[in-house]
């Protein structure tokens, strides 16, 4: 993990959404924002100042759930820190807390081996959540998605066609619809082949909009496991690699939807639960 004056790597990140998944008491709500905070946190500047409207919008999670979130997040867990940038947006910036977050893990690698209970300090977390507020945060990612209707915003919910379900496009500008398969790339992709195909997705060679595509690639595949439920996605977060988070948003770019159906093959491949309920 990263350390002071130090630049936090890609493996600090997927260190601390481990940390997430493994947090005592965190709330289906903070656990989302808490993702989502780690994906807007830029390594090179150390900025992430998402607003809690942009927040809202991706998550499909209503202002005052992100709110809440936030505040579990950085006053209950401490895993970020909160700062007000001030001026004119009032936008405030979070702080991964590198620290906390590797506590959480070493604690979890010593229970690995011991089997024993979490340290005093990770358990007191879930105590310090009130009932009723863990309750209104869990209820928040099925009851309270933002309603988004007015059309000049161009943040309407649209289908997702990895899932099944509903998704939010991305910021980046409105998703392409998504060109018929030929018959021989699904002859050999998902038919008789798949497990071949999903451990070496193609590579993309980086150069023009290269990075925007890939922010939006990862978005995707993992606003599609955050809508297989929360137990499902904590489970995820625990298991997720840098790897295979890699591997998965290659897979993405190269068609829509491949990166949820890399990683639920993964998952079912180590005998995990892709999907509460």
């Amino acid at each position: 993990m990263a350390r002071k004056n130090e630049i936090p790597t890609a493996l600090d990140v997927a260190v601390a959404r481990r940390a997430l998944g493994l947090s005592a008491g965190i709330s289906g709500g903070a656990l989302n924002v808490g993702f989502a905070l780690l994906e807007h946190f830029n390594r090179k500047t150390g900025q992430c100042d998402p607003s809690v409207a942009r927040l809202s919008t991706m998550l499909g999670l209503g202002e005052a759930t992100v709110k809440r979130a936030t505040k579990e997040l950085c006053d209950v867990h401490e895993l970020f820190r909160k700062r007000s940038h001030g001026g004119m947006s009032h936008r405030a910036s979070y702080q991964p807390n590198w620290a906390k977050m590797r506590r959480i893990l070493a604690d979890w690698e010593r229970r690995m081996l011991s089997g024993g209970a979490p340290e005093k300090e990770a358990a007191n977390g879930s105590e310090m959540i009130p009932p009723t507020d863990q309750e209104r945060s869990l209820d928040g990612i099925k009851n309270d998605p933002r309603t988004l209707l007015k059309e000049p915003f161009g943040i309407n919910p649209i289908p997702s066609e990895a899932s099944g379900g509903v998704g939010f496009p991305e910021p980046d500008g409105p998703a392409q619809r998504q060109k018929p398969v030929p018959a021989e790339r699904a002859n050999g992709l998902w038919s008789g082949n798949a497990r071949t195909a999903l451990n070496s997705p193609s590579k993309v060679v980086p150069g023009g909009k290269w990075r925007i595509a890939e922010q939006a690639a990862t978005r995707r595949w993992n606003s599609a496991m955050l809508r297989r439920g929360v137990h499902a996605y904590a489970s995820f977060l625990e298991w997720v690699t840098t790897e295979i988070s890699d591997q998965a948003t290659e897979a993405e770019m190269q068609r829509r939807g491949d990166g949820e159906r890399f990683i639920v093959d993964r998952m079912h491949a180590a005998g995990m639960v892709t999907r509460d309920g």
